[in-house]
């Protein structure tokens, strides 16, 4: 059984770089950009997850590049999993847009820590009863994500490659002995059957894993009916082996200063989201409401933004008054 790795965020637009390292440098500006999201409130060991990410374009050798940054950790009961990653992005004029191409390298942290795990049986039955003993695993794995996307004034497009050489990671050692762990990754059986001290033939059922690779595609156009209203419909498409995810948007913008709208997520639910830019800041706020699976038993899911632009013209050096000589 293999379960989704990228959990969507609601606000994922402004995540465009953590799932296509194509996006980073996007625009004129430096970005810093935080989202935080509490999955599943009112459920036990409910998943949080957080992203932080910066990037900036800059020129070399008289062409446009970009640079990023992106820090990403999730909580899922035991599971702990964090990413850090640098990115690399070479952009081309294409038409009334930029073409650009993506590169991230980064790498996962993978840590499950379940403390001890006890299962007690009747040693006065004949079938083998026993205790199971579950030890801390954690590993790191390198991971490489590949991308390329089509930026214009008003639309966007884009498609990438995740997790591109599906980085296998060992679940449990190879072979036990006894109940003493083996390095990081242990499992280790004790059999409580009766006159059964022989320990050395047992296997765990567990095998290596792997992140599974994922593809892809994300896409938004701004509408302008009348100023200063926009309608920005933005559609996220992710696909990986035995599961296809779907997100589309109805994003309002007014006076590019106030923004709203609703999403929808198959086989999910729908969000509603509301948020601000201020100048050089913006911040919003997204509520999940879920129809299906374990999160329709839960008070929905929370989820935060922040974001920080930085003029790049501050890097230029400043221009220095002069004098005609034609007034001298």
């Amino acid at each position: 059984m293999q379960a989704q790795w990228n959990a969507p965020f609601s606000h994922y637009w402004m995540a465009k770089g953590y799932y296509n390292p194509s996006f980073a440098g996007e625009g004129s500006q430096i970005r810093a950009t935080v989202l935080y999201r509490y999955q599943w409130t009112g459920i036990k060991n409910a998943p949080q997850r957080m992203l932080i990410t910066g990037d900036m374009p800059f020129l070399f050798h008289n062409r446009l590049h970009a640079a990023g940054v992106v820090a990403y950790y999730d909580v899922s009961g035991t599971f702990r999993n964090s990413l850090l990653a640098a990115q690399y992005c070479l952009r081309q004029p294409a038409g009334k847009g930029f073409l650009n191409i993506g590169l991230q390298a980064g790498v996962y942290n993978l840590a499950f820590d379940p403390g001890s795990i006890s299962i007690t049986g009747d040693h006065t039955q004949q079938d083998m009863r026993g205790t199971v003993e579950v030890y801390r695993a954690s590993g790191k794995v390198f991971d490489l994500n590949a991308g390329i996307s089509w930026i214009g004034d008003n639309s966007f497009a884009g498609i990438s490659a995740m997790h591109t050489g599906r980085p296998r990671f060992s679940v449990f050692s190879d072979s036990i002995t006894g109940n003493t762990p083996i390095a990081s990754n242990t499992a280790s059986i004790t059999d409580a059957s009766p006159g059964n001290t022989n320990y050395n033939d047992l296997q765990p059922n567990s095998t290596d894993s792997f992140v599974p690779r994922s593809y892809i595609f994300i896409a938004g156009c701004n509408i302008r009916l009348f100023y200063p209203l926009e309608i920005k419909p933005i559609v996220l498409l992710e696909t990986e082996p035995g599961d296809t995810q779907v997100l589309t948007t109805i994003r309002l913008e007014y006076d590019k200063k106030y923004s709203g709208g609703i999403s929808w997520r198959k086989g999910d639910g729908y969000a509603i989201f509301t948020g601000a830019n201020l100048e050089d800041l913006e911040f919003g706020y997204a509520c999940s409401f879920h129809s299906k699976g374990m999160g329709k038993d839960s008070r929905g899911s929370h989820e935060l933004y922040l974001r920080y632009n930085i003029s790049s013209c501050i890097f230029k050096s400043a221009r220095q008054p002069h004098k005609s000589i034609r007034l001298l």
